[in-house]
């Protein structure tokens, strides 16, 4: 089951990615900013988007966990499993839309 749902979100994750309006990137901080907004979930989102994305350690990192669980009505050892899942899908949007930049006419 777990398998299905990693496949399942890095798909929609992608498709997101693929259909983004290139015309609304113009530069590296428009990829970093949309890479998030193409995660599946509005969790993965926010934990890409606060703590993957300006790559947040240590004590901000847990004071971070923290804000973002009260956020979002989950506890914080959901948010911190998260943390790797939204990286790695941050991590393909981002190489799906700096690909679509570099071709944009």
């Amino acid at each position: 089951w777990h398998a299905a749902t990693v496949v399942r979100q890095t798909a929609r994750t992608v498709q997101s990615a693929l259909e983004v309006d290139h015309a609304r990137i113009r530069n590296i901080r428009d990829v970093c900013e949309q890479a998030a907004e193409c995660l599946p979930t509005p969790v993965l989102r926010r934990t890409a988007a606060t703590i993957v994305r300006p790559d947040v350690r240590g004590p901000e990192r847990t004071r971070a966990v923290a804000a973002l669980a009260a956020e979002l009505g989950v506890t914080e050892r959901y948010v911190a499993v998260q943390i790797g899942f939204a990286r790695r899908l941050y991590q393909t949007s981002w190489r799906i839309l700096r690909a679509g930049m570099r071709s944009a006419p």
